[in-house]
């Protein structure tokens, strides 16, 4: 709260009594008390005239006192006098009381004095109640407004919000009045060992919470006034991490300390300090040897991660990490490969959500429920082998749908919601290019598997209470280095020609699949009879002409092979000849 202020002074208030008028007439300017004292604007609005003879009476004879020690008795007479209706109880509370009063001042240095009455005249300030405790709905909200509890918008939703720092809690209405009694049982507590401050009798507090569980409570904290904050947003070229001790700003060449007005919810605060001063550039520690065991292009996997971390999204070109397993064949997926704690990681450092990959159901009601405004990263874990990657192209492309029981939808745009990815045994289905365009697949490696764990390299588990301070630091280096990494480039690029070879595989069918691998490997020539009878020898079933013909050209097209076909006559017959050239590189 703001200390009061000389240019408060009204010069022309004319509600003194007329003894201290003409006492203060008789008085040098040096011998005057501060007339701020007692008239400061709009400080006595609730206080009867009769009240300022009460507080002016009992001051009068106590000219010789310093500037602070009067303003504590003032604001302790203001507060008193809330309490009991007549102001005579004031005036004789006070007399029986004043010798006690003086000598409890005489044992503060101005300093403490100082000190103290600001301290008691912002607890003031933050009381909501009147007499016999009942609850006055104006000063609630003021209370509300003193304690940084209000509606903010975010992303067009009105959202209850608690702001300590540049920390935004989100908060309920019962959250609200819990807070409003603890502050209460504070307070007398604090009464007990303040003189200047009045507690609540038993009934008086019985009143007041019952007061605060009321409809009228409520719906003071609900039309609380809404305002629109600044909020930490990353940018194509920069990312910002919000540790306990500092809010780190990362760019491709520096770190520094961000200091801007912006504010951030608390889940996105990294629970750990970061000690820059032992910054190495290049990732250090544990998981950065583990990472680096794990990658096949370890320049892809550093900035994949860093991707995941920066929030900022290119509207036009949103993107899905999938986290796959290296391997051509199908049967080749093993799973243990340590995809699962790259998501975890990832969770040490941003608000995610895991949703059971096993229990996906594109069309089910409350898909999203467990996601909220605040969520900043999605992994669907583990994707079953049918997992289409055209169920999420519309949530990348148009945004997300956060839907709860009893409560009204909200629609976060796609550069407003989170970040996806998914971890997967399987090729994912979805080889054309709207499906590659927002796909960013990495592959992992097979250097761990279920009888080569992490832990029997570093002989303890990632991320658990057995990781020490260090640990922690090395970990967060290694997460500022992917974070560079990905911001020192245009775009990531990755050899899609393994992935969709895989992915087309699992769409067309591994049995057609091999065929169409015998007819590459020979002579690159093929007619639809030829696919019929090759796949029949196989499956022992007539698959149709038409349908062959455009699962072939699907796979080779995938696979960035042209497919030409020319008529031929055959046995009198004219059928047609499909001829397979090299395409350019698949790179996206």
């Amino acid at each position: 709260m703001e200390t009061m202020d000389d240019n408060l002074i009204q010069d022309d208030e004319s509600e003194l009594t007329d003894d201290f008028t003409n006492d203060m007439k008789n008085k040098k300017d040096d011998e005057k008390p501060h007339r701020l004292d007692l008239l400061e604007s709009g400080y006595f609005e609730n206080i009867s005239r009769e009240s300022f003879k009460v507080v002016f009476t009992a001051l009068n004879p106590l000219n010789f006192l310093s500037y602070n020690q009067r303003l504590i008795i003032q604001d302790f007479l203001k507060n008193k006098q809330v309490l009991y209706s007549h102001a005579d109880s004031t005036r004789l509370w006070f007399e029986s009381a004043k010798d006690e009063f003086l000598t409890l001042l005489a044992s503060y240095d101005e300093q403490t004095l100082y000190e103290k009455r600001h301290t008691i005249f912002n607890i003031y300030e933050q009381t909501f109640w009147t007499r016999k405790g009942k609850i006055d709905l104006h000063k609630f909200s003021n209370f509300c407004y003193l304690n940084k509890i209000q509606n903010i918008l975010y992303s067009d939703v009105k959202v209850l919000v608690q702001i300590k720092g540049r920390i935004v809690e989100k908060i309920t209405t019962s959250d609200v009045i819990m807070f409003a009694k603890a502050w209460v049982k504070d307070y007398q507590t604090y009464c007990k060992t303040c003189p200047f401050l009045v507690p609540l009798e038993p009934f008086e507090l019985d009143r007041l919470f019952q007061g605060l569980a009321k409809h009228e409570t409520t719906t003071t904290i609900l039309t609380l006034n809404c305002i629109k904050i600044k909020f930490l947003a990353d940018t194509k070229d920069k990312i910002f991490l919000p540790f306990q001790n500092i809010v780190l700003e990362v760019t491709k060449d520096t770190l520094k300390e961000n200091k801007d007005s912006s504010y951030y919810w608390s889940s996105w605060q990294i629970k750990h300090k970061i000690d820059m001063l032992k910054y190495s550039k290049k990732g250090q520690g544990d998981f950065f040897q583990f990472l680096q065991n794990i990658a096949t292009n370890e320049d892809n996997l550093f900035s994949a991660i860093g991707y995941m971390i920066s929030t900022y999204k290119n509207p036009a070109n949103p993107r899905c990490l999938v986290l796959g397993e290296v391997g051509e064949e199908l049967d080749e997926v093993m799973g243990g490969s340590g995809k699962s704690l790259i998501t975890q990681a990832l969770s040490h450092v941003r608000n995610t959500i895991f949703l059971s990959g096993q229990r996906w159901n594109p069309y089910k009601n409350f898909l999203f429920q467990r996601v909220k405004i605040d969520t900043q990263v999605v992994i669907l874990d583990d994707v079953k082998k049918s997992f289409r990657f055209d169920d999420l192209l519309d949530t990348l492309s148009n945004g997300i749908i956060l839907e709860e029981k009893n409560k009204q939808e909200i629609h976060l745009k796609s550069e407003q919601g989170p970040k996806f990815g998914l971890t997967t045994n399987f090729p994912v289905v979805g080889t054309d290019d709207s499906h590659t365009r927002r796909r960013l697949d990495v592959e992992i490696s097979h250097f761990y598997n279920a009888k080569h764990r992490p832990v029997d390299d570093f002989k303890r588990l990632f991320f658990s209470p057995d990781w020490k301070s260090k640990d922690w630091q090395d970990f967060y280096f290694t997460v500022i280095y992917c974070c560079q990494s990905y911001l020192s480039k245009d775009t990531i690029l990755v050899d899609q020609a393994v992935i969709t070879r895989r992915a087309v595989k699992l769409e067309i069918g591994e049995d057609l699949a091999s065929v169409l691998d015998y007819i590459l490997e020979t002579d690159k020539t093929y007619t639809i009879e030829l696919l019929q009878a090759k796949l029949r020898e196989l499956t022992g079933k007539l698959v149709s002409a038409n349908l062959l013909a455009r699962k072939a050209n699907k796979y080779y097209t995938a696979l960035n092979y042209k497919v030409t076909s020319t008529r031929v006559v055959a046995n009198n017959e004219k059928i047609r000849n499909y001829t397979i050239s090299e395409g350019a590189k698949n790179v996206s």
